[in-house]
């Protein structure tokens, strides 16, 4: 062989080992994997699963602890190997071959972007019956009615006939009926539970194995909690985690219906704007970025379709955060307090320059901030929500087999957010534009008789706009104006007011 072809070989076998793909990390996850599964050693899970490991549709740290179980409760193989890893850095993977005596199964492991176990479909199907890779059905449709910021489904409990007002909340992982109705529902209280709540910790009864149907959908062997307050007109809450954890989950504002689909693989939803989200605590998380007067704020916020602000930093999120600068960067507009379920907090309200979230921009938007008190907040992993007034202008969908949020805007929905004329915050409730609060005064209501505008005037036009036909523009133009005219409806009478 000349020499110079010789250069030329070696040359070219460098050029194709440069290239090839190095999987040492996934190699070393599998050999940890396979002597975890082999020696039914829980001590090893650390070593080799991922920071997003899931085990059907839970997500790490929860993931985790579903997976000691599955050590302890189910058969172990008496042999593991596996065949090529194939695949990109962001999601590698390969066929594991797992030998029961005569017997193998083989399904597939895919790793992380950094080599670690993502998931395992032997452990979702042993563990949880879980398929990924099914093809996605419609299962059910049922109708809700919006109201006073709350998503209302009609429900049955156990074996009662009585029809009950249940809010569906995102916010919440669980079941929750009011307490003086636990003996009419059939209810039996099988332990006492500490849960979390905005602003600490409460004891609660908890009750297993109730059954809940919506229409002709029910869903079995259901968890519950007893709440003594919930918001007035309501029976009880069903999380959305109720319906997340079975079913890839559609809230759609433009039909006022909920619509559940097997897991699996479906094209439904190709043209939403598609968010990957967290599920470690039980309830969906995404990123959020707050923008005001120059400065921005990154975090994580949970979606809550029960809570009826735009969004909420909690505590637990404004200790990550510059809190003076947070509270500078705003336009002041009150002081309230959160309530959830009897407990309630402080919280300072004031507008920012843009909200942005999952794809969407919410301009001019509320933001309401709680300071972090370690007493109130060491049990808080949640840094802050979205909330219903954001989540009623879009339609949304969960899907716990991708963890992805699909998101649409709600063509029904382009009235504009809450904004304020002089000392009035002005906005819609069940699409009718009302006077939400005078910001003169600490309670928000009137401060004397002379004030011209009062808490709850129906407003009918601005400056010669209908209410319903107002959008951001008309509205900011408004705001920029320095009179104002108002047709209001109070008390059965059009008065007309000049600001």
């Amino acid at each position: 062989m000349k020499l110079q072809n010789w250069v030329l070989i070696v040359l070219l076998g460098l050029a194709v080992n440069s290239f090839a793909q190095d999987y040492s990390k996934e190699l070393n996850t599998l050999n940890n994997y396979k002597a975890c599964l082999l020696k039914a050693d829980k001590s090893l899970i650390k070593n080799f699963i991922s920071e997003d490991f899931r085990l059907g549709v839970y997500q790490h740290p929860q993931a985790s602890t579903f997976f000691s179980d599955f050590i302890d409760n189910v058969e172990r193989p008496t042999d593991i190997y596996w065949d090529e890893i194939s695949g990109d850095k962001e999601k590698s993977n390969c066929q594991v071959h797992y030998v029961f005596g005569e017997k193998e199964l083989i399904s597939k492991v895919v790793f992380s972007e950094d080599g670690k176990l993502l998931y395992s479909d032997y452990l979702d199907q042993k563990g949880f019956n879980f398929n990924r890779y099914g093809k996605s059905e419609k299962i059910a449709t049922f109708p809700f009615t919006y109201d006073r910021g709350s998503i209302i489904l009609k429900a049955k409990l156990n074996k009662s006939d009585r029809v009950l007002n249940m809010m569906f909340d995102t916010g919440a992982d669980g079941l929750a009926l009011k307490a003086d109705l636990q003996e009419e529902m059939e209810v039996e209280i099988t332990e006492k539970r500490k849960v979390f709540v905005p602003g600490g910790e409460m004891t609660v009864n908890f009750s297993a194995g109730n059954t809940l149907t919506i229409g002709d959908f029910t869903l079995k062997n259901q968890n519950m909690v007893m709440f003594s307050k919930i918001k007035p007109g309501l029976d009880g809450i069903i999380g959305g985690a109720n319906l997340f954890r079975n079913y890839i989950t559609e809230v759609n504002f433009e039909r006022h219906e909920i619509i559940l689909y097997s897991f699996g693989v479906n094209d439904f939803f190709k043209e939403y704007n598609a968010t990957t989200f967290r599920y470690s605590e039980g309830v969906p998380t995404i990123p959020i970025t707050i923008a005001s007067e120059g400065n921005t704020f990154e975090s994580e916020f949970i979606l809550d379709a029960g809570a009826g602000y735009q969004a909420i930093m909690f505590g637990s999120g404004t200790k990550h955060q510059d809190e003076d600068l947070l509270i500078k960067s705003m336009k002041p507009l009150f002081k309230t307090y959160n309530v959830s379920v009897g407990h309630k907090s402080p919280v300072q309200i004031g507008l920012v320059d843009s909200i942005n979230f999952a794809g969407l921009t919410f301009k001019n938007a509320s933001l309401a901030v709680e300071s972090y008190e370690e007493r109130r907040h060491k049990g808080h992993n949640a840094f802050g929500s979205i909330g219903i007034e954001f989540l009623r202008r879009f339609n949304w969908v969960i899907d716990l087999n991708t963890y992805k949020l699909y998101t649409k805007k709600n063509t029904e929905t382009v009235l504009p957010l809450d904004f304020v004329i002089e000392d009035y915050l002005i906005g819609y409730i069940n699409n009718v534009l009302v006077v939400k609060r005078n910001l003169t005064t600490e309670q928000g209501t009137e401060a004397s008789e002379t004030d011209p505008l009062k808490l709850w005037d129906r407003i009918v036009t601005i400056d010669g706009v209908s209410a319903k036909d107002l959008n951001e523009a008309l509205v900011s133009k408004i705001k920029e104006k320095e009179t104002v005219k108002l047709q209001v409806f109070r008390k059965g009478q059009l008065i007309d007011v000049e600001l």
